[in-house]
């Protein structure tokens, strides 16, 4: 498989995995036509605008978020009423079998 600019990565399939690296902003819905020009694109999914690439362009360093994370959440235990769980299941909560959460 050959490398192709991350302009062409909306055309894998989903047998591919992405070969370029997603850096996420803090663009406003008002601020996204200043984005677009410089290749930032919508995703869906995570419902945020990323960059994709390596190196984020010195013109798009102002929509980088202030507070990124460090690396990926383990778990967020919720502690809602047992009635709320089929609300807590819908937006993407799992029951946790081991510590029983």
């Amino acid at each position: 498989m050959s490398l192709q600019p991350a302009s062409a990565a909306g055309r894998y399939s989903g047998s591919h995995p992405a070969l370029f690296q997603m850096i996420y902003l803090e663009i406003t819905y008002a601020q996204k036509d200043e984005a677009k020009p410089f290749g930032v694109r919508w995703d869906p999914k995570e419902k945020l605008w990323y960059f994709p690439g390596d190196v984020l362009p010195q013109e798009l360093e102002r929509f980088r978020p202030t507070n990124t994370p460090k690396g990926p959440v383990d778990k967020i235990i919720l502690d809602i009423p047992f009635s709320y769980r089929d609300v807590a299941f819908k937006a993407g909560a799992r029951w946790d079998s081991e510590i029983k959460a």
